[in-house]
């Protein structure tokens, strides 16, 4: 069983690609929606996702919402996978990790989201390490996106839009979406590196849609 899933956030707040929180605007009630009817589901857990047109793929970790944090003083913001690991992409798999069940699933008819580093820090801690979205905003519409799921079967999606925005004007009305099909976003950092605060000032967002088998 499982609720339909939080809307993570409506203005994004990151501490640069190593760092990155997405803030969740439930922790104010007056943005709290209604109630929403809890809905039963058998999809299997995505296990590794795959860019064929960049080349690149990992595979990927369950998300869930961070403690306190000076880049997130309530708690509620998605986690990211590890800086020192930028290669490494994750999936929002309920606020305390697979438990709560606030989650879409790829493969559900619902949204789910996929988030990457665009960069990171080498072992060394020096910043630039290509993550695994470095080129996420290459993509066009129509390219493919495959999720593998524990099952051992594959889904396929296809992009139907690419776009950058300012963390401030993040579009999670349209990332959480509820459209009455299977929808994936994948999302990472943007834009120019503000060092004066340690942040990237953009986000690019990748909208998919399910192909059917």
């Amino acid at each position: 069983m499982r609720l339909a899933a939080l809307v993570l956030g409506a203005a994004l707040l990151l501490a640069g690609c190593g760092t990155e929180y997405y803030p969740d605007p439930l922790a104010d009630p007056a943005t709290a929606p209604s109630p929403i009817p809890v809905i039963d589901t058998e999809e299997p857990d995505p296990t590794a996702i795959y860019l064929p047109k960049l080349d690149v793929g990992s595979t990927l970790i369950p998300l869930g919402l961070t403690g306190k944090t000076k880049d997130c003083p309530d708690g509620n913001c998605l986690e990211v996978p590890p800086v020192f690991t930028p290669e490494q992409a994750g999936w929002y798999a309920g606020k305390k990790k697979l438990e709560d069940g606030d989650e879409w699933k790829p493969g559900e008819t619902g949204p789910a989201v996929i988030v990457g580093h665009v960069d990171g820090l080498f072992p060394d801690g020096k910043k630039g390490k290509p993550g695994i979205f470095a080129r996420l905003k290459e993509l066009t519409p129509g390219d493919e996106i495959l999720v593998d799921q524990a099952d051992g079967e594959q889904l396929r999606y296809r992009v139907t839009a690419v776009e950058q925005h300012p963390k401030a004007e993040f579009p999670w009305d349209r990332v959480m979406a509820e459209t009455g099909k299977p929808t994936l976003q994948l999302i990472t950092c943007g834009g120019e590196f503000d060092r004066s605060i340690g942040h990237y000032r953009d986000n690019v967002v990748v909208f998919t849609e399910l192909v059917p088998t």
